[in-house]
């Protein structure tokens, strides 16, 4: 069994409150999003967002190579991985959270998208050889269960489609997380804002030129919506991008999924005050449980140090 040092308990430490921090700030666009997307189709919402993103992107990665005079990716191999996350993450996850929001309650998509901590758990286990503590286990479970009481409604039988292809994005989501983490454990040299960037060029690219041909010309956006669309792209997909892979540098590939699951906490918090959306004594008794069970996830290691210490 390994016990972690204090200064890499303070390294994992700080990983997760910077994504936790991240996650909070995109809450905020995201909530703002949702009146949004009652006049904007999320079709269009999302490669506009994405434009934003990799405009967003290409422009940090161009000063970080001057500034830093630090080489474009190069390696096939990292170029190669760079490709895989962005077909995944942008081409195909993206894609199918839309198909899935059309057939499916934005409450009931929201709490689907969250099993992907789980799903990305137990794929580590294939694709990075990382096995989770009992603990985590138990911890991840927990967390679900939280999700479970907060988003209460239950799935009927029309929903059996919508529920199917989420299933298959929750998937290629939790590929994408294990790929990161895979590269990075490979070259850990290599620059989150460089992988971030040819990610969503890579893969994210053609969603744009799809978007720039087919609704380019009948686009009507007002000044409003656009501001909330920059900020989505920038704090919600530009930057979480960036700080998600940074984290993954330290943290596991499941223990940043699962703590990214704040966002629900967050986005819960922001309605109520922004939108002023009712909560539910439910959905705050899910909240707690969550929190319960993100740190487990995230703070076993402490446990162990100090059962160790205790001996």
């Amino acid at each position: 069994m390994i016990i972690e040092t204090e200064n890499q308990l303070m390294t994992r430490l700080s990983a997760a409150l910077l994504l936790v921090i991240t996650i909070l700030i995109s809450s905020i666009a995201i909530v703002l999003a949702k009146p949004v997307l009652i006049t904007i189709p999320p079709s269009q919402f999302n490669w506009l967002q994405m434009s934003v993103a990799l405009i967003c992107l290409v422009l940090m990665e161009l000063f970080y190579v001057l500034s830093k005079n630090s080489p474009l990716l190069k390696a096939k191999k990292l170029l190669l991985y760079a490709a895989l996350i962005g077909f995944c993450n942008f081409t195909v996850v993206r894609w199918i959270f839309l198909v899935g929001l059309e057939h499916l309650p934005v409450t009931t998509h929201a709490y689907l998208v969250n099993f992907v901590g789980v799903v990305t758990m137990f794929l580590s286990i294939i694709m990075v050889k990382e096995k989770p503590h009992l603990f985590q286990v138990l911890g991840a479970f927990l967390s679900l269960l939280g999700l479970t009481l907060y988003f209460s409604a239950p799935i009927d039988s029309s929903q059996i489609f919508g529920v199917a292809i989420m299933t298959v994005g929750i998937v290629f989501l939790a590929i994408t997380n294990n790929l990161i983490r895979k590269c990075l454990l490979e070259f850990p040299d290599t620059s989150v804002v460089s992988l971030s960037t040819y990610a969503i060029v890579l893969g994210g690219l053609p969603i744009i030129i799809w978007g720039l041909i087919f609704d380019l010309p009948s686009l009507e956006v007002d000044q409003y919506s656009m501001g909330v669309i920059a900020a989505n792209g920038f704090f919600s997909l530009a930057l979480t991008l960036i700080v998600f892979n940074l984290a993954l540098k330290t943290l596991l590939s499941y223990e940043a999924s699962i703590l990214a699951s704040t966002g629900v906490i967050f986005t819960a918090v922001f309605a109520v005050i922004l939108l002023d959306e009712p909560i539910t004594l439910l959905q705050i008794s899910g909240i707690i449980i969550l929190l319960a069970g993100i740190m487990i996830v995230q703070g076993y290691t402490h446990l162990l140090k100090w059962l160790s210490t205790e001996k």
